[in-house]
């Protein structure tokens, strides 16, 4: 169990997304130009714009295109999250550009996510296509 708050946590984990390049989901976040306002690198203010994370609550970025500030961020349930995520299409011509890729044994199926933008998962099941 974390020591941290649910709040603390999440703050934690928008960051990574967007500033660590070694963090698995990067591709979708920091890797295609998603930030953190620069005030936001402070917990504390964060946490004075957002408000404690309500339960069974996530942050939630009204404008997928955009990154992570005030006027942008709400809290929302998962479910209805999940309806204003930006989904990775894959199609035909995407599928064998994944599969040519892996083929070469040049590049691992993370460095082929990061390299096309997208999540490893993703990836994943491209492969099993």
């Amino acid at each position: 169990m974390s020591a941290y708050s649910p709040t603390y946590e999440t703050w934690l984990a928008m960051r990574r997304r967007c500033m660590n390049p070694n963090y698995e989901g990067y591709a979708n976040y920091g890797g295609r130009g998603i930030t953190v306002c620069p005030s936001w690198n402070s917990f504390e203010t964060f946490l004075a714009d957002m408000g404690e994370k309500p339960k069974g609550m996530v942050i939630d970025r009204i404008d997928n295109e955009k990154g992570y500030f005030k006027q942008n961020c709400r809290w929302l349930s998962k479910a209805d999250s999940n309806k204003n995520r930006r989904s990775v299409k894959l199609n035909p011509e995407k599928i064998i550009e994944i599969c040519n890729l892996y083929a070469t044994g040049a590049y691992t199926r993370k460095q082929i996510a990061i390299m096309l933008g997208m999540g490893k998962t993703t990836v994943d099941r491209a492969l099993l296509t």
